[in-house]
């Protein structure tokens, strides 16, 4: 008995440091600057299931987070006012949002993730990652899952 709980806890371990090492491979830093023509970009900060990235000056532009799929419910997005737009040719169930004047979520599902591409505003209001460009990052995601 203490044998098999030391297994599935080793097993459970192990689980939680390959998907860390799963994400980063889906997204990189490269992914990002190419996309985006930004120089500089850093991954500040990374769990299992989300990073960070950051411009050259540390100011947050990205984060990206992998979920279980479980936790995915378009159909309550949608209630919520969390989906302005569909996307196709990213994953499936696709979308955009949420339903404001400037959308800056991208959300879609692929096979056992759900995923969330978000960026934020910059001191002159402006995206700093576009929607285009979420848009062909979660592509690039989308091909390596």
């Amino acid at each position: 008995m203490l044998f098999a709980l030391l297994a599935f806890l080793a097993a459970v371990s192990l689980t939680a440091a390959d998907q860390g090492a799963t994400i980063q491979e889906f997204l990189t830093v490269a992914d990002i600057q190419g996309a985006t023509g930004l120089a500089g970009v850093k991954l500040s900060q990374s769990t299992p299931q989300v990073m960070n990235f950051s411009n050259k000056d540390g100011m947050p532009i990205l984060v990206a987070k992998f979920l279980k799929v479980k936790i995915y419910n378009k159909s309550q997005a949608v209630g919520l006012g969390l989906v302005k737009g569909d996307v196709s040719g990213i994953g499936e169930d696709a979308y955009y949002g949420p339903k404001v004047d400037t959308p800056y979520i991208l959300t879609f599902r692929k096979g056992e993730y759900y995923v969330e591409l978000s960026t934020i505003f910059d001191q002159k209001l402006k995206l700093c990652v576009s929607m285009d460009q979420l848009k062909a990052l979660g592509k690039i995601v989308a091909s390596r899952m």
